[in-house]
């Protein structure tokens, strides 16, 4: 898959981090890309010439699919992290 404004990556910054959610702002001649980063807390930050895809620190990679092989699982939920379930009843 090609890499276009908008899309939705991760930034791979390192075995001390965990992967920070971006959005592609801009793409290079090099093929490298500028991303708008948020750490955990959701502050943003900007990361330029980035390459990749590539799981390797320091590079942005495609944030895995629900049901994808190797896809994180939240602990003791058998939901992938994010996933929405309903709560309450009628």
């Amino acid at each position: 898959m090609k890499p276009t404004i908008g899309r939705i990556v991760h930034l791979n910054r390192g075995a001390n981090f965990k992967p920070s959610a971006a959005i592609i702002a801009g793409i290079n001649p090099d093929e490298t890309v500028n991303l708008a980063a948020f750490n955990e807390g959701g502050a943003p930050f900007n990361a330029v010439c980035v390459r990749g895809p590539s799981p390797d620190p320091g590079c942005w990679n495609w944030p895995p699919r629900e049901g994808d092989p190797g896809a994180p699982v939240a602990a003791g939920t058998g939901a992938a992290p994010g996933t929405l379930t309903a709560q309450g009843g009628a």
